[in-house]
């Protein structure tokens, strides 16, 4: 049948192009937007970050720290990782922009969260 849609076949081309879009997002939007980036240092702010978006749980609850340091290890979130030691600590590390550019970047997010409207 002329026209019909192979939806796994669609999902399978975005999941292998998306780092490429990825990058060609956030290469955008420093290049158009250069004063609006900011650091996310930090799970408190990152996780308000992301619950200012209204990025939250396939369930509807906020996400949790444990749900993006799964996200950075099995489906690329740009994160640095901070590091705990008795005598020094790093906070994990990310930008505005390189969420943004992942959030969009998703073919399927069915599994990995929802958006909802920050404003209710």
């Amino acid at each position: 049948m002329p026209g019909r849609r192979n939806y796994a076949a669609e999902l399978a081309q975005l999941a292998a192009t998306a780092p490429d879009r990825q990058r060609a997002l956030y290469r955008m939007m420093r290049e158009q937007l250069p004063g609006y980036e900011r650091a996310l240092a930090g799970w408190d702010r990152l996780l308000a970050f992301l619950h200012g978006l209204g990025i939250r749980r396939p369930n509807g609850h906020a996400l949790t720290r444990r749900i993006v340091q799964h996200w950075a290890r099995t489906d690329g979130f740009p994160l640095v990782r901070g590091t705990w030691h008795p005598r020094s600590r790093t906070p994990c590390l990310t930008t505005t922009f390189a969420v943004t550019a992942w959030i969009l970047t998703r073919a399927d997010t069915r599994s990995l969260f929802r958006v909802y409207d920050p404003a209710q």
